[in-house]
């Protein structure tokens, strides 16, 4: 099964996409992190996007978390998401 990537470009010089995905390594969530140059075409809704070209790509990061990590990761999102929601 093909997850969805999340397109982040509320802050266009930080803009990117959230990838998750199971198992790529048994019993572990790999999370990675699609850095996008800040003049790319904001259309681009997927990296596999035709209008997406290599050099918009400018940076990627990827790790591996066990259950109870990505357990807390969803935690602390939460407890940002409530830090802004107050805001």
């Amino acid at each position: 099964m093909r997850f969805p990537k999340l397109y982040c470009k509320g802050v266009p010089y930080r803009a990117g996409f959230v990838e998750v995905s199971p198992n790529i390594h048994p019993g572990h969530i790999n999370l990675e992190i699609w850095n996008l140059d800040p003049d790319h075409d904001q259309r681009v809704t997927d990296i596999g996007d035709d209008c997406s070209v290599d050099t918009d790509v400018t940076g990627n990061t990827e790790i591996e978390l066990d259950l109870a990590q990505a357990k807390e990761l969803v935690r602390l999102l939460g407890m940002a998401i409530d830090a802004v929601e107050r805001r």
